[in-house]
């Protein structure tokens, strides 16, 4: 006997209520392709390839035959489509296929003539417990295995920056984490804020997190070099440059900083004819020291630092337009402590008055920072110092 159509169920006058409520998207189930198909007697008219393959069947090798017999020999257990007919209504049960396939969440639905007459018995698979258990454990130990990496990725991020700054609060965190994705590449860094509310630290912090760690971190305070050495100090000199100079020579700051980074606090403290030095240095990455001859080429990445109003200083010709952007390519800003714009402190843990405690911070404290690209320069500029 073959299996109907579904037209073919139609002219029968099959009522295919109870099967079109289970094939229905807002019922919620997961079938399977899985499906076997019996007569009223329960004799199998048909069962699909998929099921056959998943559970271990020859194609064909238990059509035609009884599904209490089936049942009777273990193949089925219990067999779904035999209580069907025994029960004649729909049910949902687990059942154990061909002795090993255990615990398959199976649907069975009775199919009646307009007389009332079981004509067939319908069964589906849909994702047995099995597979809802497995995908639950899978679940949970993923969960489990990524907030130990992110644990253990905050930890070495954590020793490998050897940072004693506090970033505790949500915001923070997201800055910290700028600082991270920033420290690696080759763009200027501009920091700006008040005088006291921690450049030099967070200077320090990202030169840490960089791949230049390993290499020096030269800090200049531009403000308290005296103009007539400042040139000197910098770009360093061979002997007999000037009067009162070493006999040997001496090399400047910026050369020192070779593989490292080089951190010029209070820039808006250079001299214009400073500024135009940095300048081209910036754009050849290459010095001469007084009375030198030779071009140096130098590896470093640069970080500066005010507390001046550096666009107003531009404004007014006090700071070269063309070494601002230059500089300006990300920024960062530390508000000032009273703002009330900070949650948390960038100032490293030992500066803190002993009545603060040694795990609490100021409550006055999160360095806001901002990522500033400047129009004025070329893109293709930016993009090759990000990289």
């Amino acid at each position: 006997m073959a299996i109907p159509s579904f037209s073919a169920f139609h002219d029968e006058g099959i009522n295919l209520e109870g099967l079109l409520e289970i094939l229905s998207p807002e019922n919620n189930l997961v079938l399977a392709d899985d499906m076997m198909v019996s007569d009223g007697n329960g004799i199998i008219l048909r069962v699909s390839e998929t099921y056959e393959k998943n559970f271990g069947f020859a194609h064909d090798s238990i059509v035609g035959k009884s599904a209490f017999d089936l049942e009777a020999d273990g193949t089925f257990t219990p067999c779904i489509t035999a209580e069907v007919i025994r029960r004649r209504k729909k049910i949902s049960a687990t059942q154990t296929i061909n002795h090993t396939h255990k615990n398959v969440m199976t649907v069975g639905i009775p199919l009646f003539d307009a007389n009332g007459e079981l004509k067939y018995a319908v069964c589906f698979n849909t994702v047995s417990m099995e597979q809802i258990n497995s995908i639950q454990r899978n679940y949970r130990r993923i969960q489990d295995s990524l907030q130990h990496y992110s644990q253990e990725i905050a930890e070495l991020r954590t020793r490998a920056t050897s940072t004693n700054l506090l970033f505790k609060s949500a915001p923070m965190q997201r800055l910290w984490t700028l600082m991270q994705n920033t420290a690696n590449t080759r763009a200027n860094i501009l920091i700006t804020g008040e005088t006291g509310v921690g450049k030099s630290a967070i200077a320090k912090a990202i030169h840490k997190m960089s791949n230049r760690a390993n290499g020096p971190f030269i800090e200049v305070n531009c403000a308290v070099l005296h103009e007539n050495l400042i040139e000197s100090e910098l770009f360093g000199y061979e002997k007999g440059a000037f009067t009162g100079a070493s006999s040997s020579g001496k090399i400047g700051k910026i050369e020192l900083a070779n593989h490292g980074t080089l951190f010029l606090d209070e820039i808006g403290e250079l001299p214009a004819h400073i500024q135009s030095k940095l300048l081209q240095l910036i754009q050849e990455k290459t010095i001469e020291r007084l009375s030198g001859t030779q071009k140096i080429e130098l590896d470093f990445r640069l970080i500066v630092a005010t507390n001046r109003n550096l666009e107003e200083a531009v404004q007014r010709g006090l700071f070269r337009s063309d070494l601002f952007y230059r500089l300006n390519v990300i920024r960062i800003h530390i508000p000032p402590c009273g703002s009330g714009r900070r949650t948390s402190s960038p100032w490293p843990t030992s500066s803190w008055p002993a009545s603060a405690g040694s795990t609490t911070s100021p409550s006055p404290a999160a360095p806001a920072f901002w990522l500033f690209w400047s129009s004025t320069i070329g893109p293709a500029t930016c993009a090759s110092w990000r990289t």
